[in-house]
């Protein structure tokens, strides 16, 4: 990798949940005058601070946090929104003299801030709803094979439970008339300006999914159960992505009586690991890393520590 500068480069802190990102991201801003950028794209909304493990308050008083709990859980965030968000806060931390830290492991927004994405046209509401109500109608294999007909190419890579996925291709293929795997395939735009450099913590699997477990069973006493009863009490779409976030579905359960507490948190625990086993997969094959942390993070570094890394490694 070229020189890293800092006022022209961003860094990126990835890894699978609970593997200590904001940590590490707090003190790179702490040592580098920075500023950390949410890059997970369940802490982007505002009604899950507990349940999504999205940085305290103490934790964001040690340094500046963008994009945390931003947007009302009745809104879907894509990756294009989020991206353009992104860029916004990146030239503000610059104009600042600050260094621009992305912080998550949400595997579509880390690719997106450093290679870009194609520039599809915004879909009108009115067909987006149309195509939802579609939807909720047929069922999600019966627009599975209609997609089918217009998109094979990301049928095949799809299920029938992937509904936001699957309505998404279909509205794109409805207003532009192409499918959308050949808008991913044009030459992708929007990519942050400058050169990233990323720090990737991969622990031991056996030792992070048991942090995993403890985490979540903190959560709960923490006021997770709390938290979701209030979601669930403004009755908002169950096909939007906050409805989905790991969490929600097991707790809502326990409160409708489905299941008790320990079931709850169980499921729970198991839908995180896999979470985070798909996060391991993304990471292995698609993640250029400029610095592996092979252990969860929590021990703070020094500045010289950091600018070994950065500028000598």
């Amino acid at each position: 990798m070229e020189q890293f500068v800092l006022d022209k480069d961003y860094i990126m802190v990835a890894g699978p949940t609970a593997s200590g990102k904001s940590a590490l991201a707090i003190d790179l801003a702490n040592a580098f005058n920075g500023v950390v950028i949410n890059a997970d794209s369940m802490q982007i909304y505002a009604d899950l601070k507990i349940v999504t493990a999205c940085p305290d308050e103490a934790e964001q008083s040690q340094a500046p946090h963008r994009l945390y709990n931003t947007l009302d859980g009745a809104e879907a965030c894509s990756v294009g929104r989020w991206l353009s968000l992104v860029q916004g806060e990146v030239a503000q931390a610059r104009a600042q003299g600050k260094l621009p830290i992305l912080c998550g492991g949400t595997a579509l927004y880390l690719n997106a801030a450093q290679h870009g994405m194609s520039e599809i046209p915004a879909i009108p509401d009115e067909l987006h709803q149309r195509v939802i109500e579609e939807h909720r109608t047929k069922g999600g294999a019966a627009m599975l094979a209609e997609l089918s007909r217009f998109d094979g190419v990301i049928a095949e890579r799809l299920t029938a439970g992937d509904s936001q996925r699957i309505t998404r291709a279909l509205e794109v293929y409805h207003h532009t008339g192409r499918p959308l795997s050949a808008w991913q395939n044009d030459a992708p735009s929007g990519f942050l300006d400058g050169k990233a450099f990323n720090f990737l913590i991969a622990p031991e699997r056996a030792a992070l999914y048991e942090r995993i477990d403890q985490r979540f069973a903190a959560m709960w006493d923490k006021g997770a159960v709390e938290e979701v009863e209030a979601l669930l009490a403004r009755k908002l779409d169950p096909k939007l992505p906050i409805m989905k976030a790991v969490g929600v579905p097991q707790i809502a359960d326990y409160l409708a009586g489905i299941c008790d507490r320990q079931t709850a948190i169980e499921e729970a625990q198991k839908q995180s690991r896999r979470y985070a086993k798909r996060q391991f997969t993304f990471f292995r094959n698609n993640f250029i890393t400029n610095y592996l942390i092979e252990e969860t993070y929590s021990t703070r570094k020094n500045l010289e520590f950091f600018s070994k890394i950065l500028f000598n490694g």
